[in-house]
């Protein structure tokens, strides 16, 4: 074999290892981005409940909360008509005892 013919057939030979190269790279990338899209469409799922747990949870809470204000609320509520009972309690209480002392000072 002469020297023209070796380098051909090396050239041959590279060429020959770069198209194998080429295909395996292409494959590994196809295979990367199968891997990839998976990951990307279980994460996306996962964020997907987290987000529905978590809406749930917060609609527990604020149910809650509303239970709690109503509750807080109507305590409040009672509490201001106790003092206003009161208030007008002393208000006639006061006006009796005024009326009194016109009479006695007559």
């Amino acid at each position: 074999m002469t020297i023209d013919e070796l380098r051909t057939e090396m050239r041959e030979e590279f060429t020959d290892v770069r198209a194998e190269m080429r295909t395996g790279f292409t494959d590994v990338r196809a295979e990367m981005q199968a891997g990839f899209e998976d990951v990307r469409t279980g994460l996306r799922a996962e964020i997907k409940a987290e987000g529905e747990t978590t809406r749930r949870h917060f609609d527990v809470v604020a149910e809650e909360f509303r239970e709690h204000t109503k509750v807080l609320a109507d305590g409040i509520a009672r509490n201001t008509e106790r003092l206003d009972d009161q208030e007008a309690h002393h208000r006639d209480r006061r006006a009796r005892l005024i009326e009194r002392q016109g009479v006695y000072s007559m």
